[in-house]
């Protein structure tokens, strides 16, 4: 526990006496660390890709297990791994596939750019 804050304790008729508090440390929601595949349920955010996988597919298993199930699809498509999200971290990583400037975006767009040149072929 830190030890920053200072609080006024009065010890009768005398001067006022500063005490250290204690305080817990809280981190930011964003920086919570939670295992890779905790069950529950994921979600994939990438681009549909005809034939293999639809956008916002939502899994009724953890991570891990909806990966396994995507063994195929991740041999031509190894970004879909990325962009797969477990229900738990979903309300703060779907704005992200929009946001320039971090992984999710960048991995959105470079499979989108991808399955469009396989399409075209």
């Amino acid at each position: 526990m830190a030890k920053d804050l200072k609080t006024e304790v009065e010890s009768g008729p005398g001067p006022v006496v500063l005490q250290e508090a204690e305080t817990t440390e809280v981190s930011p929601v964003n920086e919570i660390k939670r295992p890779a595949d905790e069950g529950g349920f994921c979600v994939y955010l990438g681009p549909t890709i005809r034939g293999v996988i639809e956008s916002k597919t939502i899994y009724g298993k953890g991570r891990k297990a909806a990966l396994e199930g995507m063994k195929d699809a991740l041999k031509e498509y190894p970004l879909i791994a990325g962009l797969v999200v477990s229900g738990a971290d979903l309300p703060w990583q779907l704005p992200k596939v929009n946001t320039p400037g971090n992984l999710l975006y960048e991995n959105y767009r470079r499979l989108a750019a991808e399955v469009q040149k396989k399409e075209i072929k």
